[in-house]
């Protein structure tokens, strides 16, 4: 009987793969893969944080505040007092930890009173005297906090608006040199609190609540991060001097890269969604887009990546196509409900690969 040798093969043969069609790969592999296939040779060690200058790889005890996402990267910190803020990106399971923002200079106060010597001498002709004082800044609380992405520098900043002594500063934290700088002093400011942020084309905005009840009157702020500039922007002319006793929400649009506006008028159950075209510019203006007869129990919470949008109803959360004019449960979960504002998207990045810090 005859035999046959089988000649195994030989894997020794390296396969030369372009870095250009590796990059095509590796858009295609979940973030836990990739960093396998660091390990596969030595020039691959650093290859997914150079892929598409670190930027994303794919198109794609205390209570914790979520401020942002941005690009697979969470912005959060343990609460709205001066608190440490965290970078996250839950792919990585990595953190980083930022410095803290600049502390507020003593607020100059001057105090006017009688002089006590003037007074014992004289009591109908007191002696006014004035005098100035430092006052040391009390424990700052964050008003606001927004977190994006800057595609002209390729670099992620935030923004903090800050109140302290009854003074409202803005700091701005740049993650490519891990610090912070003063970019304004707006003295005393009206606002009393800002809404979560929504970031779009280089601009940071905020719904701004003149008061701490849910009947105050609303404004947009926004802070442009390539001119670190701050301007008030009016809702739509209906709702501008007028807004009392409705909710306002800015979401990132799903009808291109613009702003929008929930407006949920709850005399009528109305959703009315807006959004600011050519903003910034002369022309900048409001366009509505949609006017949907809500349930009063419904609140809009942001776009999916369709023409949905994700609502809160009692301990449900749901997927309304605006389209079709139907809803469709997401999930039920008691748990959630008190604690989930609002929705934003999130996709896998590599972004703090070389941060050593394991969450």
């Amino acid at each position: 009987m005859s035999s046959e040798v089988v000649k195994a093969a030989d894997f020794t043969e390296e396969f030369d793969f372009s870095e250009e069609l590796l990059i095509e790969i590796m858009k295609r592999l979940p973030v836990k893969y990739i960093l396998r296939c660091r390990s596969v040779q030595k020039s691959w060690l650093r290859f997914p944080e150079e892929m598409d200058d670190g930027f994303r790889h794919m198109s794609g005890g205390n209570v914790v505040s979520v401020y942002d996402t941005c690009n697979g990267l969470i912005c959060l910190s343990y609460n709205r007092m001066q608190e440490k803020v965290f970078l996250w990106n839950p792919a990585l399971r990595v953190f980083n930890v930022l410095p803290d923002s600049p502390i507020p200079d003593p607020v100059p106060v001057r105090i006017i009173r009688p002089d006590s010597t003037s007074q014992k001498k004289n009591k109908k002709n007191k002696k006014i005297i004035p005098r100035d004082y430092l006052i040391p800044p009390h424990d700052p609380t964050t008003l606001g906090l927004a977190f994006g992405y800057l595609a002209k520098t390729n670099d992620y900043k935030i923004i903090k608006y800050e109140e302290c002594s009854f003074e409202v500063s803005v700091y701005v934290y740049t993650l490519s040199t891990d610090s912070w700088k003063t970019v304004k002093k707006l003295g005393r400011c009206p606002c009393y609190k800002l809404s979560n942020s929504v970031f779009v084309n280089g601009v940071a905005y905020w719904v701004a609540s003149m008061d701490n009840s849910r009947e105050s009157e609303k404004a947009i702020v926004c802070f442009d991060m390539e001119k670190d500039t701050i301007r008030e922007i009016l809702l739509p002319p209906p709702y501008s001097k007028n807004n009392v006793g409705s909710d306002v929400l800015v979401q990132k649009s799903n009808f291109g890269e613009l702003l929008s506006l929930f407006y949920f008028d709850r005399s009528t159950y109305i959703l009315h969604i807006w959004v600011l075209e050519n903003a910034g510019e002369p022309n900048e203006a409001w366009t509505k887009k949609k006017s949907l007869n809500f349930k009063p129990t419904w609140w809009p919470m942001g776009f999916r990546n369709n023409s949905e949008i994700v609502l809160k109803d009692c301990r449900n959360f749901l997927s309304y196509d605006y389209e079709k004019n139907e809803a469709g449960d997401i999930f039920y979960d008691d748990s959630m409900y008190p604690f989930c504002q609002d929705v934003n998207r999130f996709e896998e990045t590599l972004v703090l690969l070389d941060v050593n810090r394991q969450a």
